[in-house]
């Protein structure tokens, strides 16, 4: 007596196949092409958003460092943004900040720091408190904020359009 698994006696004659149909397998590949075709359209309407992103971050990391280079040297240290120019850079220092044209920036800074209608500055104490501001990063429906606290000096960075 033999004991048998299947409930066919033999598999190749119960006309079963493995596999898949070459139709079944177009099917797929054409899936595939058309999610590869939509991935490049969708990288490219990111890549603002996270250059603003990024912007506004080294936007912010220029700003705690200058706060920083105040409270360290027990001097001011003005931090000048030119929304013109695309561009923000430290007094004495070669070091500046630069965002894609793609960006648009909207600078709030104290009226003391306004040096023209395209350029204001944003002040840091040596007692680390500053004239405060607001640097508003603008790309594909994106916002990124850094704000500068007028009393502290402390530097934070927000997505305002977040829920």
């Amino acid at each position: 007596m033999t004991w048998r698994s299947s409930p066919f006696p033999d598999q190749r004659t119960a006309g079963t196949t493995s596999g898949y149909s070459l139709l079944e397998l177009l099917v797929v590949m054409t899936i595939l092409g058309l999610i590869m075709g939509l991935v490049p359209v969708a990288y490219r309407r990111m890549i603002p958003a996270v250059e603003a992103r990024q912007s506004a971050s080294n936007m912010a990391s220029h700003l705690r460092d200058a706060r920083t280079r105040a409270l360290q040297e027990g001097r001011d240290v003005v931090v000048l943004i030119d929304v013109a120019n695309r561009k923000a850079w430290s007094n004495r220092e070669v070091q500046s900040v630069e965002w894609p044209e793609s960006i648009q920036v909207i600078a709030q800074v104290a009226g003391s720091e306004q040096r023209d209608a395209e350029v204001g500055g944003i002040r840091f104490f040596n007692d680390g408190g500053s004239t405060g501001g607001r640097l508003r990063f603008i790309a594909s429906g994106r916002e990124y904020d850094v704000d500068v606290d007028w009393l502290l000096g402390a530097v934070d960075m927000s997505r305002p359009d977040a829920t």
